[in-house]
């Protein structure tokens, strides 16, 4: 998978979203229909978090790391490189 850079965001996207997916992270970057739907203040919530986090980040260019270096939940991170 090629990261993230300034001309590749809209295969990027869909390519994270396959990976995340496949390792059962989706929810993390995902809106819910309701925050009814997911218990996140469950430390398997928080964990998975931080792995889907870990794997944004990861796909990432150098450039792009200023964007989500403070980024606390894959989610944040997710809408600050949606907006770039």
């Amino acid at each position: 998978m090629e990261k993230l850079r300034e001309d590749n965001y809209y295969h990027w996207e869909y390519n994270m979203r396959k990976k995340l997916s496949r390792k059962g992270l989706l929810a993390h970057i995902a809106s819910p229909q309701s925050d009814d739907m997911y218990d996140r203040t469950t430390k398997e919530w928080f964990e998975g978090d931080l792995k889907a986090l870990g794997l944004i980040a990861l796909e990432v260019d150098v450039t792009h790391q200023v964007y989500i270096r403070d980024a606390v939940t894959a989610r944040e991170a997710w809408e600050r490189l949606q907006v770039q």
